[in-house]
């Protein structure tokens, strides 16, 4: 069987909400969540968390995750790529000689993607030996397709994709946009071009409700009004 590593990158510091890795969601930390549904992955070889904070480590450590390093600083600031953090992960196992073929990244901010969700694109990926990639995307709204937006050029305005063809809702063609639930990619092609979606990508299609990504507290209060109104079953 293929080894898989599970790489959640949280930093200390946020913006938009402070110490979000930490805020509380259904009685526990943010980052708890994106941990249990990667625990329970029937897939997923090795759990670590990459982190520039000793409270965000404890944490993990806490909720089954392995913390075994402390991320350098260079990789703690909000200008730090996900690509270099986990490609920093997967050097740091290597050099212990633990080495995977394929890798997976986790962002905290999503907490309601189960271990299924997760799973479900490492075997597409598995199952697609041409494939370099997979990652999770959801439909975009329908108030958000393109053929509904319009660009403003010197006070006119003008429709962003135009066709004469669609007169009717149901007529409007599907769009797609990346959720950041799950990322997965084959290590060989993560370290020789420092990218972790491919140019033969999979994707995997989430719901609506499920792909909620917490950067703003407009994105939590929502989270948890999911959860409050039953939207979300708890784990």
């Amino acid at each position: 069987m293929e080894k898989c590593l599970a790489v959640i990158p949280a930093r200390g510091g946020s913006k938009g909400i402070p110490r979000k890795n930490l805020q509380e969601l259904q009685g526990i930390p943010l980052i708890a969540h994106t941990i249990q549904a990667a625990k329970k992955s029937k897939l997923i070889s090795r759990v670590i968390v990459s982190t520039d904070d000793e409270e965000i480590a404890d944490v993990s450590r806490l909720y089954g995750a392995e913390v075994p390093f402390i991320r350098p600083e260079e990789l703690g600031s909000d200008t730090a790529s996900s690509v270099d953090v986990v490609v920093h992960a997967l050097s740091e196992c290597e050099s212990d000689g633990d080495n995977y073929s394929m890798l997976v990244l986790l962002q905290p901010t999503c907490p309601f993607r189960t271990a299924d969700d997760i799973d479900s694109v490492i075997e597409m990926l598995l199952e697609d030996l041409e494939a370099q990639s997979a990652i999770t995307v959801k439909p975009v709204p329908n108030e958000c397709n393109p053929h509904y937006i319009y660009k403003l050029e010197d006070k006119s305005w003008s429709p962003l994709v135009y066709s004469e063809k669609i007169q009717r809702r149901q007529d409007l063609p599907q769009y797609f946009v990346r959720t950041g639930d799950v990322y997965a990619v084959r290590t060989d092609y993560l370290k020789e071009n420092n990218k972790v979606i491919g140019e033969h990508n999979l994707v995997y299609v989430m719901s609506e409700e499920v792909s909620v990504n917490i950067d703003t507290p407009l994105d939590l209060l929502v989270a948890r009004t999911i959860v409050e109104n039953g939207l979300r079953s708890k784990r």
